[in-house]
């Protein structure tokens, strides 16, 4: 029966795709068709290539590939996930940029297709990390004993990271780590956040030299992002919430991305993405106050206006010992008499 019902399933896909195709090509123009016709072609090709269309599609096509039947499709469990998460961002962003209802039916892009593809997606890297727990998918509520799976093993993961860290900086005992929402999550990671280690100017350099010991292994078991950032600690005024002498860390506004491989150096990142990281791990910026960067930049630009001024202002007109007028001699002023009329 499960075979019979798998060779229709194949079947139904084959000839919706062989009526997508034909709804592709339009039908010739009949001998003395009126503009009216070729109007209603070129109307026909605009709705079958709009966006709401396109958007569907891709969707149809994750799931295809997360459902195949195709003994002979070898598609890993990571790519399906990474298929699914982005058709589901796909139909997010139709969502927002158009209103596509059906009579009877709402909206041909409702919220419940986005999320149950994302949620598939979850499980499917959660089955990539530990495959023995397809057995605990309920056929009677797959979505909910889905979204218990991937939550176990995303905190199973979880405490293997952090195990990993603390073992690892332990010699920097200053250094801090937290797990933070992700700016830009990758497609194929686990969870949506990431790792922040949140280093001090003084062990900064330790502490990326100490990260990148890390094998293919343990850089995988960390996650696709992880990022050091330069802080230092600004003590807080006191106020009646914060008692005397304690700090907030403050981002320098740098840092650098663990890579992948061991084979690579670390990269380093923008201060726009710095500045992303830092928000995401809720850490002062000195943008608030004024950067390094900036106060360079301002630097440079004030000393070269001193030095203009400087170039453009006259000297001070100089008058030579010979060039000074003799004094001017009154009539009564004392002097010798020569007896000679004046």
């Amino acid at each position: 029966v499960g075979s019979s019902d798998g060779h229709q399933r194949e079947e139904t896909l084959a000839a919706y795709g062989q009526n997508s195709m034909a709804l592709d090509k339009p039908p010739p123009l009949p001998a003395r068709s009126g503009p009216a016709s070729a109007h209603a072609l070129d109307d026909d090709a605009d709705r079958t290539e709009d966006q709401t269309t396109r958007v569907l599609r891709a969707a149809l096509d994750a799931l295809d590939n997360a459902c195949s039947d195709d003994e002979t499709n070898t598609q890993s469990l990571l790519a399906i996930a990474i298929a699914l998460r982005e058709a589901a961002g796909k139909i997010d962003q139709a969502r927002r940029n158009t209103r596509t209802f059906l009579q009877g039916r709402g909206s041909v892009l409702p919220n419940d297709l986005s999320d149950a593809m994302r949620r598939s997606a979850d499980l499917a890297i959660a089955l990539h990390r530990h495959p023995e727990r397809a057995r605990l998918i309920s056929a009677t509520s797959p979505l909910p004993s889905a979204t218990e799976i991937w939550r176990k093993v995303t905190d199973a993961e979880q405490s293997r990271s952090e195990a990993v860290l603390q073992s690892l900086l332990e010699p920097v005992s200053e250094v801090t780590y937290e797990l933070v929402e992700d700016p830009n999550p990758a497609s194929w990671a686990l969870d949506s956040r990431s790792w922040v280690v949140m280093a001090p100017t003084h062990v900064f350099d330790d502490t990326l030299a100490l990260l990148e010991t890390l094998d293919d292994a343990a850089r995988e078991q960390l996650g696709p992002h992880l990022v050091v950032l330069c802080v230092f600690d600004a003590v807080r005024p006191i106020t009646a919430d914060t008692p005397a002498g304690s700090d907030q860390r403050v981002s320098l506004g740098f840092g650098y991305q663990l890579s992948s491989s061991a084979a690579r150096p670390a990269l380093l990142i923008s201060p726009d993405t710095a500045m992303e990281w830092a928000q995401a791990a809720g850490l002062l910026l000195l943008d608030h106050t004024t950067s390094p960067a900036t106060l360079a930049e301002r630097l440079v630009h004030r000393s070269h206006e001193a030095a203009r001024r400087r170039m453009r202002r006259l000297p001070e007109p100089v008058t030579a010992q010979g060039d000074q007028q003799p004094p001017i001699i009154r009539a009564d002023a004392q002097g010798p008499n020569t007896g000679q009329s004046q």
